[in-house]
């Protein structure tokens, strides 16, 4: 998904204000990153409302820098951790999920049949379990409707061949290095911080969007991906 609709009175909400009062512009753009990466995955075969990035990931895309007691990865860890307890996002089985963007999806968004036929199916599955005293979501029941199928592949996550990510890339206009992507993940056993993979593609993507060039004509500085391993075994000592 290109966009979705935002309130251009967000900061006016009680729990996003008491994020804002904690942690100040830290902790809205850490909310906000992480919506449009989650309505960034979001497809006509992905409606689960996963973040599929890890607090890492965050931190280098909005350059959070650490302090002398913490570093940018616990900052964000920290915020993270805040805006589930504010209930702004869920939280299952250490993955984040942000049910509420189902009441931001409109057939506008797309001309595509398929995506169109899941966005009013989801919503038509809103609406049976919608909690008239608040207005909110039912996550339990939302979480049931995601397709067998979808479920199905987070538990049993196949890492992907070689072919499988040069296809893709090649068709989505990715420019990553395969080679080092796949050595990366082969080495910390195809994981996004401490959880398994479950979506390869999300992840080629988001690698993608961090090694292209941010500022057009200058060259892309390119993420250390072997800094990061070293940082990851550092942790794991």
């Amino acid at each position: 998904m290109i966009w979705f609709k935002h309130d251009t009175n967000a900061v006016n909400d009680a729990k996003v204000k008491k994020l804002v009062i904690r942690y100040g512009a830290e902790g809205y753009a850490i909310y906000f990153h992480c919506i449009e990466l989650i309505a960034g995955d979001i497809n006509e075969n992905n409606i689960t409302f996963c973040l599929e990035h890890d607090s890492e990931i965050i931190a280098d895309n909005l350059k959070i820098k650490g302090t002398a007691e913490k570093s940018g990865i616990q900052i964000v860890e920290e915020i993270m951790q805040y805006i589930v307890e504010l209930k702004l996002f869920e939280e299952r089985n250490n993955l984040i999920y942000c049910y509420k963007l189902l009441k931001r999806l409109d057939l506008s968004m797309t001309s595509n049949v398929k995506f169109r036929k899941v966005i009013t199916d989801a919503k038509e599955s809103h609406d049976k379990v919608m909690i008239e005293s608040c207005n909110i979501i039912s996550d339990e029941i939302i979480l049931n409707n995601i397709t067998s199928n979808e479920k199905e592949q987070r538990k049993r996550f196949t890492p992907p061949s070689r072919e499988e990510i040069e296809t893709f890339t090649n068709e989505n206009q990715c420019h990553i290095n395969i080679d080092t992507f796949i050595d990366y993940y082969n080495s910390n056993g195809w994981k996004i911080g401490k959880n398994k993979m479950s979506d390869w593609k999300a992840t080629v993507r988001n690698w993608h969007r961090r090694d292209k060039d941010s500022v057009k004509g200058k060259p892309a500085q390119r993420v250390d991906h072997q800094a990061i391993e070293n940082r990851l075994k550092e942790y794991e000592r």
